[in-house]
């Protein structure tokens, strides 16, 4: 694959990417420059839930395809600061620009082109060379499963910052109110104030207050064969292997 001018090997097809990724070591050996880089505050997410910082984004001129059979375009990368055996990752937004085809059993990817369909095969050797190469660098553990039951963390509960003040519905009926930010402007309040006691039916503390809704959205029965009578279940002791 062609890069900015440059022939790059080693680019890994993937239709699991939603972006082109280009490593910043072989962004830095195309002789580009930091400066060149549109700032990118969005950090990219794997599916392992892993998030990745990107240095940033720049769009190059990328060609595929051999001899006649080429097509030429401008596309969007990704820079990321990352250590990997391939140089590039040309994911599902470099894929759809050039109509690509992905053929998995024979590592092969074609295209149109202006003289007819172009094609690019994998090297079946050197993937699975870089296959080696990142199973080496697997860290080894064990996972231990422990009988013991832990408590789970406990959320902190978030709470407002501002101090809040209450408001009646009903003005004198106390037991029906919402609470506001005590610090808003007065005229604001006000008229927050106004707003919340016309439309006051809006809010239901009970059943109720919910006169117009049909009761099968709000009731549950249990599908429970009339004549049928109660058994309990036989507790079975769990063996501790």
């Amino acid at each position: 694959m062609d890069i900015n001018g440059v022939d790059v090997a080693q680019v890994l097809v993937d239709t699991a990417n939603s972006v082109n990724i280009l490593y910043l070591e072989t962004f830095q050996k195309l002789r580009l420059c930091h400066t060149q880089l549109e700032p990118l505050k969005t950090p990219l997410s794997g599916f392992t839930g892993d998030t990745v910082e990107a240095e940033g984004s720049i769009v190059l001129p990328v060609e595929l395809g051999s001899s006649e059979k080429t097509v030429w375009k401008k596309m969007r990368f990704i820079v990321v600061d990352i250590k990997y055996v391939h140089n590039a990752i040309f994911g599902r937004l470099g894929i759809n620009k050039v109509g690509a085809v992905i053929s998995m059993p024979h590592l092969c990817m074609k295209f149109h082109t202006p003289g007819r369909v172009g094609e690019m095969k994998g090297d079946q050797r050197n993937a699975r060379e870089c296959y080696t190469w990142v199973v080496k660098k697997m860290t080894k553990g064990v996972n231990v499963i422990s009988q013991e039951i832990t408590k789970e963390e406990t959320r902190e509960k978030l709470e407002p910052e501002a101090k809040m003040v209450e408001i009646e519905l009903h003005p004198g009926d106390s037991s029906r109110t919402v609470r506001i930010g005590a610090n808003i402007p007065e005229e604001l309040k006000m008229e927050i104030t106004r707003v919340l006691q016309k439309y006051t039916d809006i809010f239901a503390w009970s059943v109720a207050d919910m006169p117009r809704i049909d009761r099968s959205i709000i009731c549950h029965r249990l599908a429970v064969r009339d004549g049928s009578r109660p058994v309990r279940q036989i507790e079975e002791e769990v063996p501790s292997q």
